[in-house]
C-alpha cells in the first residue's frame, strides 16, 4: 500500500510541482489549498505524513495546524523559497 500524503498548499504550480515528484516515487498525493478541506481531507483519507506551507499559515491567518495536531499526524512545515530542496531531502529518508 503507498504511503499517503496530504500536501497543503494554496499556489497550485507548488501543489502540481511536488505531486508529481512525489507521485512519481509512488506516495499516494491528496491536495488542500485551504484549512477547510485540509482538515476535512485529512479526516477522510487519514494520510501518514501532512505537508503544510508555512507561508500559507503566516499570510493567511490559516488555522490549520491546530486542527491537524489533534489527529495525531506527523507534519512537516515547508518554506515556499526552498521546497524543493527540502522534498529532496526528505525522499532518502522514506517519508
Amino acid at each position: 500500500m503507498a504511503i499517503k500524503i496530504l500536501l497543503i498548499e494554496n499556489e497550485s504550480s507548488e501543489a502540481d510541482d511536488i505531486t508529481r515528484i512525489l507521485e512519481s516515487l509512488d506516495y499516494e498525493v491528496s491536495h488542500a489549498s485551504s484549512d477547510e478541506d485540509a482538515y476535512e481531507i485529512a479526516l477522510n483519507i487519514m494520510p501518514d505524513l501532512i505537508l503544510i506551507d508555512t507561508q500559507l499559515n503566516r499570510n493567511e491567518n490559516i488555522s490549520v495546524t491546530p486542527k491537524i495536531k489533534e489527529l495525531d499526524i506527523p507534519t512537516v512545515h515547508l518554506t515556499s523559497y526552498p521546497m524543493k530542496l527540502i522534498l529532496k531531502a526528505l525522499i532518502p529518508m522514506n517519508m
